[in-house]
């Protein structure tokens, strides 16, 4: 919605929304790592939805440092870019942090010595010659590894995975020995959660479970988009936007119904919860269609009484 450049298209689903009494979404913190099963939600209007929006960017204006970017070259994306380019970009954006982050501590205290300055100076310096030495410890690597891109599955073949057990289906796909290296990105990426279905299902799964399972399920290549290995700018931009995904499905967890025109998305959505048991319905819309499909039904629905 915040990103949208058609005036005429936001103030109009501003009053839909208005009139739907929609709601701000905010996962609660629980214990170490926040890891919880909980969220909270409290009425926003637009106005204070665009203050929520620009306080979000003002905290973390220049992305992930290069992290993304590198994720993105690992599944074949933005071959253009090498990774000491993507490394010298995330090294520039973190000195712009710092130097912002400085200049705001001066203007909020104009009262400071010449000593708190100098202390305060050095401490950026430090953490941007830190942040070098990361960046080229990580570029070596890199590079003498034997191979960058992350393993996968064939996409075209799981992409016939659907309905209740995809996750599983997934998961015993992957002991296929024609895949080199898969179990292993399974196991060290998520090897916490249960393989089968009806472990997933009693297994009380958490926010960080939700999202590293879509995250797996995505680097696999399941319904993953072709615009995600392509390059330039705008396949950065929808890449971000994928990582995205991953929350806005964790976020949807606490609700009753998860409804998108996005056929990837929603598809990782509904095996993610079919395999946890998550008692939220998902819902896809096709842009020409007037009902939407059901992707996957719950026994009962999270906040509402069974029938």
């Amino acid at each position: 919605m915040l990103s949208t450049t058609n005036q005429e298209k936001l103030a109009n689903l501003e009053t839909v929304m208005n009139e739907l009494d929609c709601r701000f979404l905010t996962r609660e913190n629980g214990e170490a790592f926040g890891k919880t099963y909980k969220a909270s939600y409290f009425e926003l209007n637009a106005q204070q939805r665009w203050e929520r929006f620009k306080e979000a960017k003002l905290m973390s204006p220049i992305g992930t440092f290069g992290l993304t970017d590198l994720l993105q070259k690992m599944v074949g994306g933005i071959p253009s870019k090498s990774n000491e380019d993507i490394m010298t970009e995330a090294l520039e954006n973190m000195k712009k942090m710092l130097d912002d982050a400085v200049n705001d501590l001066d203007d909020d205290n104009d009262n400071d010595n010449d000593n708190d300055k100098m202390l305060i100076q050095t401490l950026k310096e430090n953490l941007l010659q830190k942040a070098k030495k990361a960046s080229t410890a990580l570029i070596e690597q890199l590079e003498n590894s034997e191979k960058l891109e992350l393993p996968e599955l064939d996409h075209v073949h799981i992409a016939n995975f659907t309905g209740p057990g995809v996750v599983e289906r997934i998961f015993k796909e992957a002991e296929n020995p024609k895949y080199t290296g898969v179990i292993d990105l399974i196991d060290g990426f998520c090897g916490h959660i249960p393989k089968s279905r009806e472990e997933g299902r009693k297994c009380n799964a958490t926010y960080d479970m939700i999202v590293n399972l879509a995250q797996l399920l995505f680097l696999l290549r399941y319904k993953r988009e072709a615009k995600n290995t392509r390059d330039g700018e705008r396949a950065r931009v929808d890449f971000q936007g994928s990582m995205t995904d991953f929350y806005h499905i964790a976020n949807s967890s606490v609700c009753s119904i998860f409804h998108t025109y996005d056929k990837a998305q929603a598809h990782i959505a509904a095996a993610v919860f079919d395999h946890f048991d998550i008692k939220t319905l998902v819902t896809l819309n096709h842009h020409n269609d007037e009902t939407p499909a059901t992707l996957y039904k719950p026994r009962s629905l999270s906040g509402m009484p069974s029938n």
